[in-house]
């Protein structure tokens, strides 16, 4: 059985072909094609020489979602919501949720994804109890079709007020509208977001909405593709929560997928920490395009049930991660206070770094480095040659615009990458009551190797891995993903006043109706385990604390009290004798290595003696530290398990180069990983 991992970037399209039997990989990487990004998974499948008719499965991480939201090319949307509420997604809340826009004094707040004159208000009302306050008549009901008709929309979300509390109005909404001869998908919000705060729900159900038609048009080519190439096996598609879902339930929540291509990275690199031994580690995927971060503390990927995407809430269970506008492609400009700034604009697959020689002529952060000497002329094993003189050109001209040398400028544009990826590192870690330097820094992607030792600096981390095929983690670890869907309802109780049985009985409750969800998605439910969990919080106050429950017997439902007192302190520095109270009900399928993927064990050193150094390929002048020095290249096929290499050195490999910067020491694992300490760390002056 032949197993496909494919994640397609901004600038490039990574491929791993995984065989279930003989338990090998073969990697591949393309350039992306913007607009058309199924062209690219053809260019893969001719660069393996690869017959589709022989895939099993396939599993796809897409940024198609993200990018739908970030450039306003979502679905044309409508809102149907209750009386007096049209204008929540504009009132939002009194805090900024853009990034760096607290101080910003000309500051405005992204508009909402639906117009006003496409929300829609019904007269009817559910009380937070869950009782009907006003009923919902036929005569509205058929006004809001007339009135849905005429807007021509794509896409409806439907979020009435309290309909966490009782669905009832809204299914006889989504029930009438199903049979109006709308020519658009509805999504309620009970099914989307079934939980309160009504700003975050009504949020979250417009996202759904507006990006699911864009997602299921393009797995539908992306999916076309493949069948056209004979393919008649299962397509799956990784989601923000680190598991992954069926094409077919993809199509209605495409929400889930927000955060889809990161998180292949994350899996990959939790995989590959498991295999040497590392329980704490944060990543640094760096692309083409931008950076993402996120933060395993003992083998587990921190979660978030908020997030924030262009100043907007989604409320769904995802990783923690955040994301930056620092990649290879990122453009270096001069801002308006005369100074060198660096992304979050990138100059992507097309036109690409100026290198690249497809017409770009301001300087991207891989010109720089390519200025520098840090990178070979050669991309993708020779499929690509970048020419290091129009990197020099764009770098002469942005410093004589800046009015400084040229090597000074390209020393600074990284130096600006840097600093961006350990802000956004500082965000997931130090801001989280966590220390980086107690981390070891996990670099991948085309261009973190490259900077994974500058980022290690910055922060004081001691200690960077890079992965065998680092360009390709984020499509391994699509393979190394599980099957996994969470499923939530808020409840909100008194803890002392609910009956055991009566908790159980509403926890077993969200555990069979996931069950027949994921029956229904076809999950080998004999390898299917649920986890339950809940929201609990002090009485007074306003957020929660999630709680995993050890089972639901009456002796794990009576440690809660104590759990979550741990808990609280463990995160805030105290805890309380008053009341406790139940917030929200969560539950999660999950079905381990899905497709049955492993890292290859890698075979032990064959000659004698412990730490021998790398032989060196070639000598490179590289600019450091304010001159030009010789620097040793070793191609990574030619490192075996006890290798070292001192710095200041280069590693190169397809899809990826690393740099040992000085004062660090590389070690290759019996895995094939590279472990880069610091002298400090190794003990040497």
């Amino acid at each position: 059985m032949l197993v496909l991992g494919i994640d397609i970037g901004g600038t490039f399209t990574d491929l791993i072909l995984y065989d279930t039997e003989a338990g090998t990989f073969s990697a591949g990487k393309v350039p992306s094609v913007p607009g058309r990004q199924w062209e690219g998974l053809a260019a893969g499948l001719a660069a393996l020489d690869l017959d589709a008719g022989r895939l099993a499965s396939v599993v796809h991480g897409t940024t198609v979602g993200t990018n739908a939201i970030l450039e306003g090319k979502t679905a044309r949307t409508a809102l149907v919501t209750t009386k007096g509420f049209r204008d929540v997604l504009e009132i939002g809340r009194s805090m900024r949720l853009t990034p760096g826009s607290l101080f910003d004094t000309r500051f405005k707040r992204p508009a909402p994804l639906v117009p006003r004159n496409l929300r829609l208000e019904l007269k009817e009302r559910i009380g937070a109890r869950g009782e009907v306050v006003t009923p919902l008549e036929p005569p509205t009901l058929e006004a809001l079709a007339r009135a849905l008709r005429a807007s021509k929309t794509e896409a409806v979300a439907v979020c009435l007020i309290n309909a966490y509390a009782n669905p009832d109005h809204e299914k006889r909404v989504v029930d009438f509208l199903s049979h109006a001869n709308l020519d658009a998908a509805i999504y309620p919000s009970h099914e989307i977001s079934p939980e309160y705060r009504e700003y975050e729900r009504t949020s979250t159900t417009v996202i759904n909405a507006a990006v699911s038609p864009i997602i299921d048009r393009y797995l539908e080519a992306f999916e076309g593709t493949l069948r056209e190439r004979g393919f008649a096996g299962s397509l799956f598609i990784m989601a923000s929560n680190g598991g992954t879902l069926p094409r077919r339930v993809v199509s209605r929540s495409g929400a889930h997928t927000i955060l889809s291509g990161p998180v292949g990275g994350v899996r990959g690199a939790l995989l590959v920490a498991k295999s040497i031994g590392r329980s704490r580690v944060i990543t640094l995927d760096m692309g083409g395009t931008s950076t993402d971060v996120a933060l395993i503390d003992g083998h587990e990927p921190e979660m978030a049930d908020v997030t924030v995407i262009n100043g907007m809430p989604l409320r769904l269970p995802q990783l923690n991660i955040v994301t930056v506008g620092a990649g290879g492609g990122s453009l270096a400009k001069i801002d308006e206070g005369g100074g060198v700034d660096v992304g979050p604009e990138s100059a992507g697959a097309r036109p690409g770094p100026a290198c690249y020689g497809f017409g770009n002529a301001t300087p991207t952060v891989t010109d720089a480095n390519l200025a520098l000497g840090r990178l070979g002329v050669e991309l993708i094993g020779g499929a690509m040659r970048m020419q290091p003189e129009l990197a020099t050109a764009a770098i002469e001209r942005l410093a004589a615009a800046a009015g400084v040398e040229p090597m000074h400028l390209a020393s600074g544009i990284v130096e600006i990458a840097v600093a961006r990826m350990a802000n956004a590192i500082r965000e997931v870690s130090v801001e989280q009551g966590a220390d980086p330097r107690g981390f070891a820094l996990f670099a991948f992607g085309g261009a973190g190797p490259l900077h994974g030792c500058a980022v290690a600096s910055e922060l004081g981390i001691a200690e960077v891995i890079v992965p065998p095929y680092p360009g390709h983690v984020c499509a391994y670890g699509l393979l190394a993903s599980e099957l996994r869907q969470d499923r939530a309802r808020t409840w909100l109780r008194a803890f002392a006043d609910v009956d055991r049985k009566t908790l159980r009985q509403a926890l077993e409750k969200e555990g069979d109706a996931l069950r027949k969800s994921v029956r229904q998605a076809g999950w080998p439910l004999d390898r299917t385990d649920l986890r339950y969990a809940l929201d609990l919080r002090y009485v007074g106050q306003s957020f929660a604390v999630r709680v995993e429950l050890r089972g639901l017997a009456d002796g794990d439902i009576e440690a809660l009290p104590a759990d979550f007192g741990a808990r609280h302190e463990e995160l805030y520095g105290h805890r309380h004798t008053r009341g406790i109270e139940i917030v929200t009900l969560r539950v999660t399928a999950r079905a381990p290595r899905a497709f049955g993927f492993d890292l290859p064990k890698a075979t032990p050193p064959s000659r004698s003696g412990s730490g021998p150094r790398a032989s060196v390929s070639r000598l490179r002048r590289i600019y450091e530290r304010g001159a030009w020095v010789e620097c040793p290249v070793v191609d990574r096929a030619d490192l075996s398990p006890g290798d070292t290499l001192v710095g200041p050195a280069i590693v190169e490999e397809i899809g990826s180069t690393t740099f040992v910067e000085r004062g660090w020491t590389m070690r290759v694992e019996p895995t094939l990983a590279m472990v880069l300490t610091t002298r400090a760390e190794t003990g040497k002056d």
